[in-house]
């Protein structure tokens, strides 16, 4: 008898009318050029349109959350996106299909714990997602850590996405191409990730993670690059950092207790394989990225990536669902019945990241060894 295995997603956006016309109040772009107005429409709605693309995609339930912004957003804007998004929850066909990360206004970090408490407490939200940087600062700078303090008081996690770049003449990004190259470098195609992994590791050498044991950082695009170089950095710290200036709990403890990594707008095998090497089975979730990715590029990854052999049934069920049901206390209620459909099939025995295996063997470069350094 054929079984279907929920599918949660947790980098889902949109856009309101709140940001929209503050944007404009503030004589600035609107948040999506007007060339890819067919994303700003599906980023509007939440209504049938949404619930029938996550229906084809076989997504259970989307974490909702706004789009990062190039401007740094005041505390009162956010609150009125962040009821926005309530509302517009609680006005959908199926409220149940749908979670919420909040915006906060991490330009003021009181402001900001104040908005994340009144989020998770009062609309129920099950934690935030931060644009990487405020006017061009990094948040290792202690300003900014009633930010963290408040996640790891409320028990909920935040999620640090790419904050969008708009170049001036002199950017980097520029070269003997055009200026649509240079916003792609800059952005989802490269800056973005590679902006987000030196921050990770800003906040490793801070101490942030020693401050704050118990925080719950999200990476989306597969790590942001991390998972293939982690084993180097680690090892340079250790070998080529004083004594002193290294944080208590190395970089690869804080990578498989603190930090989670989703799929977000990554559909090949090779990176998955890299980063299910580099990470523990309870850290990986599944997510597309929508509407810049379609649940239906996501749909074909992940029954891919169940085909592939790579993950036994077990993990397969944490990647899909179980991870985001523990990480942000959801649960895909019983009268949803949307979801990957599995025919009768061989369980998979396969370990993943374990110590015993079918035949006895020890599974080869369990990150498990790293942290028991």
């Amino acid at each position: 008898m054929a079984t279907k295995i929920p599918l949660i997603t947790l980098e889902e956006h949109f856009v309101s009318k709140t940001i929209t016309d503050y944007y404009v109040s503030q004589g600035q772009e609107q948040v999506i050029p007007e060339k890819v107005m067919d994303i700003m429409s599906k980023l509007l709605e939440l209504g049938p349109k949404r619930l029938a693309s996550m229906n084809n995609g076989k997504v259970s339930i989307q974490v909702i959350s706004h789009r990062p912004n190039t401007l740094a957003i005041p505390p009162e804007i956010c609150t009125a996106t962040n009821n926005e998004l309530y509302d517009a929850i609680q006005n959908s066909p199926d409220p149940t299909r749908f979670a919420a990360f909040a915006m906060l206004p991490t330009a003021y970090p009181d402001a900001a714990a104040k908005e994340l408490k009144r989020c998770v407490e009062d609309l129920h939200f099950v934690g935030s997602l931060i644009d990487n940087t405020t006017n061009d600062k990094y948040y290792d700078d202690e300003f900014f850590w009633p930010i963290f303090a408040a996640h790891e008081q409320l028990g909920v996690p935040v999620y640090l996405h790419g904050a969008p770049h708009v170049l001036d003449q002199s950017s980097a990004y520029h070269g003997n191409y055009p200026p649509a190259v240079s916003d792609f470098l800059a952005n989802f195609g490269f800056g973005w990730h590679s902006e987000v992994a030196l921050h990770v590791l800003k906040l490793f050498a801070s101490g942030l993670f020693d401050k704050h044991p118990r925080l719950k950082l999200i990476l989306g695009h597969m790590g942001e690059h991390l998972p293939y170089t982690l084993e180097r950095q680690h090892r340079l710290i250790q070998k080529t950092w004083p004594a002193a200036t290294r944080p208590q709990r190395h970089l690869l403890q804080v990578w498989h207790e603190n930090i989670y990594v989703t799929t977000s707008g990554m559909f090949s095998m090779a990176p998955m394989s890299c980063l299910i090497h580099m990470c523990c089975a309870d850290k990986v979730l599944y997510s597309v990225d929508y509407p810049f990715c379609s649940n239906q590029e996501g749909l074909r990854f992940i029954s891919a990536l169940r085909e592939s052999g790579m993950i036994n049934d077990e993990d397969f069920a944490s990647i899909a669902y179980k991870n985001a049901e523990r990480l942000l206390g959801l649960r895909v209620p019983d009268s949803n019945k949307i979801g990957l459909e599995m025919g009768k099939d061989e369980t998979r025995l396969r370990p993943w990241l374990s110590e015993d295996s079918a035949n006895g063997d020890p599974f080869p470069h369990s990150p498990l060894d790293t942290v028991r350094e």
